[in-house]
């Protein structure tokens, strides 16, 4: 989550969406999901990014003995598969806030960056599964 992390503290068009968490519990408190919308600038420049980061792993795994036989390749292969996944990329989730309808815990939750309604998430504090649902 560093990555979503310094997406948050940026200026990027952001957005709200308002919705409900359900547990197992029978009420529905609401809880809001924080998404960043990415221009083609800000995508490219992610992508170019991981893409030099994985190259950078590659670079360095050539003097590893025996094992950059594999590893080279492998940097190389996933360097562009990062970058064609983060051009593709047109928001990024930040995560969810509102209350966990089973300890009535407020909180942020986490989720990862290509993170969907389908997605479970945990609570913090009682650890259980909860949904999302938007409005």
């Amino acid at each position: 989550t560093g990555g979503a992390v310094r997406l948050a503290t940026m200026d990027y068009a952001r957005r709200m969406v308002g919705g409900t968490l359900t547990g197992y519990h029978g009420h529905t408190p609401d809880a809001t999901l924080k998404i960043v919308e990415l221009d083609r600038a800000t995508r490219t420049k992610r992508a170019a990014l991981g893409l030099a980061a994985w190259w950078a792993a590659a670079a360095s795994a050539v003097f590893i003995p025996v094992a950059h036989f594999a590893l080279v390749p492998g940097f190389l292969g996933f360097g562009v598969y990062s970058a064609v996944r983060r051009l593709r990329t047109a928001s990024v989730t930040l995560g969810v806030h509102g209350t966990c309808p089973d300890c009535e815990t407020e909180q942020d939750f986490e989720v990862s960056e290509r993170w969907t309604e389908s997605d479970a998430l945990a609570c913090g504090t009682c650890r259980r599964s909860l949904r999302f649902r938007s409005d």
